[in-house]
């Protein structure tokens, strides 16, 4: 069977995909640090683990102090668990950098990555994102491209002459593998899979949408592509930092979206989610983009909530229980229905689950 699929992947690859594939929002660089039991002995040094022992990863809303960081390691440490939280606060970040100097900067966030594996893997890539500082432009493949309103209209700029003196957004991902032993103060644990957790900085200037100045531009930007990622709407907040409520900004992010596909009514939409931080909101987000676009990507950790948020308590539970590719596969057509998709892709360690709406418009 490994063979098999080994066979199927090369296949693939030696078949270059064809056509221009659109890519937003986020994008990041990703500060990969590879975590061991040396390392987090390291960084524990000399701070008092007894109030690690006294928090909950369910109340840590933004991970803000090093205490915080510990709590929400050893939390996904002992269950094997994927996890994404916010990164607040300068005594944070200060601590990260001055603590952890073995790191590995590398393309991160959902559009960035997936532009650069379109360029890979033959396509015409083009990606939009809200900050593109040089750095952040030196992350990606040479051929991506960036589209810019000029006083020509659209022009698809390469990504190395398009960035600009901006903020550079950083991502910080902590892996680590199956089978480590970890001590915090009193408790042992090891790590029953491989995984990673997510430690996100927010700057005030990534706002997840098309400027102003592409608007008009968008129905010629959807003619010129075949699909179109999205993925970065889960920066959503009561009130963005461009001053847009959460209403105002999922109704311009919906009206964004049928202007793409009223240039090129052919053109199928894929939206990649992230968990809010403002959980309260994510119903209501999740519902109104899904309307306008055809694809969802979701991992196995990750459905769990979307299922709680949209009231499939019966799925969930069975997830949460006895986590198989049937009780994902189940929970992934409850969505599929809900969502009124074509097609919902769910990425596990190991294997995909896709569930695909009849009839299907790809042969």
């Amino acid at each position: 069977m490994q063979e098999l699929w080994q066979h199927r992947v090369k296949e693939a690859l030696d078949s270059p995909i064809k056509g221009r594939v659109l890519s937003a929002f986020n994008t990041n660089v990703d500060a990969i640090v590879h975590v061991t039991p040396a390392k987090m002995a390291e960084w524990m040094h000399n701070w008092d683990l007894t109030k690690v022992e006294e928090l909950s990863i369910g109340d840590i809303d933004a991970v803000s102090t090093p205490y915080e960081f510990f709590a929400v390691l050893r939390d996904r440490l002992a269950k094997g668990k994927s996890f994404h939280i916010v990164l607040q606060g300068e005594e944070i970040l200060s601590w990260l950098d001055q603590t952890i100097a073995a790191r590995q900067d590398s393309m991160g966030g959902q559009a960035g990555i997936i532009a650069n594996q379109m360029a890979h893997l033959g396509a015409e890539p083009i990606c939009y994102t809200p900050l593109l500082s040089a750095k952040q432009a030196s992350m990606f493949h040479p051929e991506v491209k960036i589209p810019r309103a000029t006083d020509r209209g659209l022009e698809l700029i390469p990504v190395k002459l398009a960035a600009r003196p901006e903020t550079t957004k950083i991502n910080w991902i902590f892996e680590y593998a199956k089978g480590e032993q970890f001590i915090f103060g009193r408790e042992k644990i090891t790590t029953p899979r491989a995984n990673r957790v997510i430690l996100a900085t927010r700057p005030r200037e990534a706002v997840m949408g098309f400027p102003p100045d592409l608007l008009p531009l968008l129905p010629e930007l959807g003619r010129q592509v075949d699909l179109a990622f999205m993925a970065g709407y889960h920066y959503a907040d009561r009130t963005l930092p461009d001053g847009r409520s959460f209403d105002e900004y999922l109704a311009d992010t919906q009206r964004d979206l049928r202007l793409l596909r009223q240039g090129n009514p052919s053109l199928r939409i894929h939206y990649e989610y992230v968990p809010m931080r403002k959980e309260e909101l994510e119903k209501d987000l999740l519902e109104g983009i899904c309307r306008e676009v055809h694809s969802f990507g979701v991992n196995e950790n990750e459905i769990k909530r979307v299922l709680k948020n949209l009231g499939f308590t019966k799925e969930y539970e069975e997830i949460q229980g006895h986590e198989r590719a049937y009780s994902l596969y189940h929970g992934a057509l409850c969505l599929l229905r809900h969502l009124g998709l074509e097609r919902l892709h769910l990425h596990n360690l190991g294997y995909y689950v896709v569930v695909l709406a009849k009839p299907y418009p790809v042969p």
